[in-house]
């Protein structure tokens, strides 16, 4: 119901916006090179989207090869094992660049995992979340699963938190997970997000070992 120039309007504002956060997208999740971006972005510019914004960078390479958004999840995970080696028994793998760290239990093909993702794991949409997963790999990985599975009841009244079972029929790992939508870019949140972790990982490690 708009008069037409107004629509166009209205609509370039509309594109820019899909257009930005495709940007951002790309250089938070994917990696894709600034000027690979910054091409696109002049095509959409000479199509008439004068209303791109280009957002700050976050894969920024650093002298040591690291996007920017690589350094914060190894700073992410530096801060999380220091955080547990002064308040709990679970001990972390040394920190990488990744968005997960692993916390070995004594047990082959089974260990916890803490995981920071862009990713909401049951929609596969753009949401950033933390995750504490109990994972199974290897030739038993699918026989324990199923036998946990059945235990799935008192396993949950035990633990006091519904979980999320994945158990892919195309890959032998699986995982026990329990979700929390919380924005870890935020490095303020970190001090609350390192108890909701050690909390859960000691749950799950009491529970499942």
């Amino acid at each position: 119901e708009m008069e037409y120039k107004t629509f166009l309007t209205a609509r370039r504002r509309e594109m820019a916006k899909v257009i930005r956060g495709g940007y951002t997208k790309l250089t938070i999740v994917q990696g894709v090179s600034e000027a690979t971006i910054v091409a696109a972005l002049s095509a959409a510019a000479g199509a008439g989207l004068s209303n791109v914004v280009k957002p700050k960078l976050r894969n920024e390479v650093a002298p040591n090869g690291q996007s920017e958004y690589k350094q914060l999840q190894q700073r992410f995970w530096i801060a999380f094992k220091e955080f547990l080696e002064k308040n709990s028994q679970i001990r972390s793998q040394t920190p990488f660049p990744q968005h997960w760290t692993s916390h070995a239990i004594g047990f082959s093909g089974a260990w916890l995992s803490s995981v920071i993702s862009m990713w909401d794991m049951e929609t596969g949409k753009n949401n950033p979340e933390m995750r504490v997963e109990f994972v199974l790999d290897g030739e038993r990985a699918k026989q324990r699963f199923s036998a946990l599975e059945q235990q799935r009841v008192e396993i949950e009244e035990a633990l006091g938190f519904a979980l999320t079972w994945r158990n892919p029929p195309d890959k032998v790992m699986c995982r026990i997970c329990l979700c929390q939508h919380t924005n870890y870019l935020n490095e303020d949140e970190w001090p609350a997000q390192q108890v909701w972790l050690k909390e859960h990982l000691e749950a799950m490690q009491k529970v499942f070992v």
